[in-house]
């Protein structure tokens, strides 16, 4: 399996950048590093959703930003970090919904929604 490429090393354009580095950090930390801005605004983005139809609207939003400026090969690695973030930000109902596109690769349909705003007690609308 190949290294996400967000791990691949980038073209260098001088030579003190071919000096010894040290081990390279962990496959998330360092495509969470390239994708600061995405993740930022992504998690905001969902973090804010007040209904079913919105949460839908701002994953399908977020996913086609990151993949019209990345393309698609990071962007389970990416869902991955994603979801991690909205977990922190106490959204574990957007957490889950990216987790169930990540693995399922579709958006969860609105009885999974319901599902996942109740198991948290959460009305949505």
């Amino acid at each position: 399996m190949n290294a996400p490429r967000c791990m691949q090393k980038r073209p260098r354009k001088n030579d003190i950048d071919n000096f010894p580095r040290p081990r390279p950090r962990s496959e998330l930390v360092e495509c969470a590093a390239r994708y600061e801005l995405e993740l930022a605004r992504g998690a905001s983005h969902l973090a804010s959703t007040m209904s079913y139809a919105t949460l839908e609207a701002a994953m399908v939003e977020t996913v086609a930003d990151f993949v019209k400026l990345h393309g698609d090969d990071d962007l389970p690695v990416f869902l991955e970090l994603l979801s991690r973030r909205l977990s922190e930000r106490k959204k574990p109902e957007a957490a889950s919904a990216i987790r169930i596109l990540k693995d399922s690769g579709r958006p969860p349909g609105a009885d999974e929604l319901r599902s996942l705003w109740s198991s948290v007690g959460m009305a949505m609308g």
